[in-house]
């Protein structure tokens, strides 16, 4: 149970970090969000051989791809401090289905059996961001939305943030 604050509605807007979205909650926060979001991305680190399961991943998410993946040194929740492959998919019904067909939860996105970090983007704002090997999910927006979603998410678990102090 989530404990509130003293006066969270003077908060319009803030960054939540979320326990981690699993089964119910973690396919209904990714429809949710398709009121919101318009792009995912992944991350993979730059590795001398990839693994098979992650590329069977990476094949069946290629048709909603907006652009090719892009090296680069930093990403959402990214520390720039090392360098890997960005990809850029388009958020939608298709894309989301095949996101919840293949994982059970947020963090499942991980080497080797996936591509890591998947995080959720408004145009180029963050809206939903993973640090998946620090067991971080973490949801900047609007104290509204939030409210909406968790009507809609009844499972999903705020740990702190504005207004709330943690389990």
């Amino acid at each position: 149970m989530t404990k509130r604050k003293n006066n969270p509605s003077t908060v319009t807007a803030g960054t939540w970090t979320l326990e981690e979205p699993r089964g119910a909650a973690f396919a209904s926060l990714l429809r949710a969000s398709l009121r919101y979001a318009d792009r995912a991305c992944l991350v993979v680190p730059e590795l001398d051989e990839a693994p098979a399961p992650y590329l069977a991943i990476l094949a069946r998410l290629d048709r909603f791809s907006m652009l090719p993946p892009r090296v680069a040194r930093s990403w959402p929740g990214s520390p720039k401090s090392v360098t890997s492959r960005v990809f850029n998919y388009r958020f939608c019904t298709g894309l989301v289905e095949c996101l919840i067909s293949s994982a059970s939860g947020w963090f499942d996105w991980r080497l080797p059996e996936r591509p890591e970090d998947l995080s959720l983007l408004r145009g180029d704002t963050e809206w939903i961001v993973s640090v998946t090997h620090e067991r971080l999910v973490y949801l900047q927006t609007e104290r509204s939305v939030l409210n909406e979603l968790l009507k809609e998410v009844p499972d999903m678990r705020i740990k702190s943030g504005p207004g709330f102090r943690g389990t």
